[in-house]
């Protein structure tokens, strides 16, 4: 719940609400705020969160391992560190899908961007970013200084803000 829908769908909202067209849609580049965003309020504003911020740790290791490893090399890297056979299984795919050759070195390297993006946003948070800017739309870090922010913005209460709650 914490990263679809007080990450995704919370933003999503936000973006509708924004008087200029441009910001009422996904910008170019925002992915990576959006997942690290959503991976932030999992990781560390949600019950279990120390659960899931050590498995995005070893998520990101794996894309590493991946990169240069089969699949089995990648999938007994994540049952050697705790995961159970399924969620292996689950994240060594999501690491090697679209390789028609899966024993060979490679990875999809979008799963990189939760946790490098989470990185980040986590920065912006504790450097005292403006959170009601990071909740305004689809939108990068490196596009917030050109977004309004619009009236009656939704940000979920996981976070702990001055303005409407979710």
């Amino acid at each position: 719940l914490a990263h679809e829908i007080d990450g995704h769908v919370v933003r999503a909202i936000n973006a509708m609400k924004q008087e200029r067209e441009v910001f009422q849609n996904p910008l170019p580049f925002y992915i990576k705020t959006e997942e690290g965003l959503a991976s932030y309020l999992g990781d560390y504003c949600a019950e279990g969160g120390a659960l899931s911020l050590k498995h995005h740790a070893i998520k990101y290791l794996g894309g590493y391992i991946a990169l240069h490893n089969s699949f089995r090399e990648v999938y007994n890297f994540f049952i050697d560190n705790g995961f159970t056979p399924d969620l292996a299984f689950q994240r060594t795919f999501r690491l090697k899908r679209g390789f028609m050759d899966t024993s060979a070195p490679g990875v999809f390297a979008r799963e990189a961007i939760y946790y490098e993006g989470m990185l980040e946003v986590k920065k912006y948070i504790e450097e005292k970013g403006d959170l009601q800017k990071l909740f305004a739309g689809k939108v990068g870090l490196s596009h917030l200084p050109f977004v309004s922010i619009t009236k009656n913005i939704v940000i979920t209460k996981r976070i702990h803000s001055p303005t409407q709650v979710l």
